[in-house]
């Protein structure tokens, strides 16, 4: 569950142990962030995802944002949730090209085309979860 100020499991670090001579690691640790949630971000993709539907469906992003945002997020994390998801649809985009073709858009919201590409390629409930467990890439690089 989200929460503004609670602690929230985002992902797993691992370690490499090198300390054995018969486990012969890298020494090093890595992180490895779950597929529901985005990075950088506290938000969860199911959250960022029924923000963008309510933007391409008409709402503003104020009043889209204040009907998914789980309480103690300020409307200033949708906005800026916004802008880095208009900054990387060029990457997520490209990547989806590689999969399928791109369906016809008639919207006037640049994500609109982008969002409907996406949930074309993965069915799934949660399309930003299954592109980043599907491609192995964060959403919002």
């Amino acid at each position: 569950m989200e929460s503004g100020s609670a602690s929230v499991v985002r992902g797993r670090r691992f370690f490499c142990s090198d300390r054995r001579a018969s486990l012969r690691g890298c020494g090093r640790t890595f992180s490895v962030l779950l597929q529901q949630h985005v990075a950088a971000f506290t938000v969860t993709t199911l959250t960022l995802l029924a923000f963008v539907l309510r933007v391409v469906g008409g709402a503003t992003r104020k009043a889209a944002w204040e009907a998914v945002a789980p309480p103690g997020f300020h409307v200033r994390s949708g906005y800026r949730l916004w802008q880095r998801l208009a900054w990387s649809q060029p990457h997520w985009r490209t990547q989806l090209l590689r999969l399928a073709p791109p369906p016809p858009c008639p919207s006037s919201v640049p994500l609109a085309g982008g969002v409907a590409h996406l949930r074309l390629v993965f069915s799934d409930d949660d399309a930003f979860g299954a592109f980043q467990h599907a491609l192995g890439t964060p959403l919002l690089p």
